[in-house]
């Protein structure tokens, strides 16, 4: 029997051998340009017949070389700087386009509170989604809705260090997340109750009465704001989804941005939706 034929993807940074073994479970992986920035005409060559590149931005992927790459279906970013592709381009021609955040930008132990948390909620915002073959908050579930619209909803009363990472995380598990600030109006912070699956409570003024009666019978909401004898019985303590974790090591990048390739080809625990996604209204059929 013949052996089956595997997508080919291009990296142009050096990896780790963690990051390597995790492409080449899926693809056949080719390095090229590490060490040299090449013309125009040069990358387009080294990208033909290829449907992912992980790159840098060194390499600049505008409208008229990406027109010159018809089977591209995935652009993957990592570097110190910022993006070096055009994005309005890029979600034309049906390729997907991941951005690592600035490294500066990233606070790990924030990060990993984030993951802490996502890992904790995630079950119950499953639980939360309606089951594909019955009418739902959305209407039946369609193939064409199934893609496009999410299935429950995370809403956060507040802000916090850890929350832009998990909204991040609910956005590429097709998740709908809402927040209202300590800002809001009373109107605002009550449609927040009424929406949500899971709500978490971060920060803000006392919580009210109305705010609770509009909680629906099957939502979960967690209190992350610390000891407050005012949040009401429906208010869980969410102490321990925060609860610090021992010392992790220094974040491999080069691991997360080999995901978000494996994921935007449509592979990969995130399949179909990398994590760091710029680009989500590409929908799972348009990709190869």
């Amino acid at each position: 029997m013949a052996a089956l034929s595997r997508h080919t993807v291009l990296v142009t940074q050096p990896l780790s051998d963690a990051a390597r073994r995790r492409l080449e479970v899926f693809f056949d992986v080719q390095t090229q340009w590490e060490g040299q920035a090449p013309t125009r005409d040069e990358l387009a060559e080294s990208l033909q017949g290829k449907a992912g590149v992980l790159t840098d931005s060194r390499l600049v992927f505008d409208a008229a070389l990406i027109a010159r790459l018809p089977l591209l279906r995935a652009i993957c970013h990592i570097g110190p700087g910022e993006h070096a592709f055009d994005l309005a381009a890029c979600t034309r021609a049906g390729i997907r386009a991941t951005s690592l955040p600035a490294q500066d930008a990233v606070d790990p132990a924030e990060d990993a509170r984030a993951e802490r948390l996502w890992e904790a909620l995630l079950p119950l915002l499953q639980q939360a989604a309606p089951p594909a073959d019955e009418p739902g908050r959305y209407g039946r579930w369609a193939p064409a809705t199934l893609a496009a619209a999410p299935r429950s909803t995370l809403a956060i009363l507040g802000n916090a260090p850890w929350v832009p990472a998990l909204l991040a995380l609910a956005r590429a598990a097709r998740v709908q997340p809402v927040q209202a600030d300590d800002s809001a109006s009373e109107t605002q912070r009550q449609a927040l109750w009424a929406q949500a699956d899971v709500l978490l409570v971060c920060a803000g003024p006392i919580v009210t009465a109305d705010e609770l009666a509009c909680l629906r019978p099957t939502a979960r909401a967690f209190n992350l704001a610390g000891p407050q004898a005012h949040l009401g019985a429906r208010i869980e303590d969410g102490a321990a989804l925060l609860a610090p974790a021992t010392q992790a090591p220094p974040a491999d990048r080069t691991r997360i941005a080999a995901e978000d390739l494996v994921a935007a080809l449509g592979f990969g625990r995130h399949g179909w939706h990398p994590p760091n996604l710029l680009n989500t209204e590409i929908l799972c059929d348009s990709c190869c």
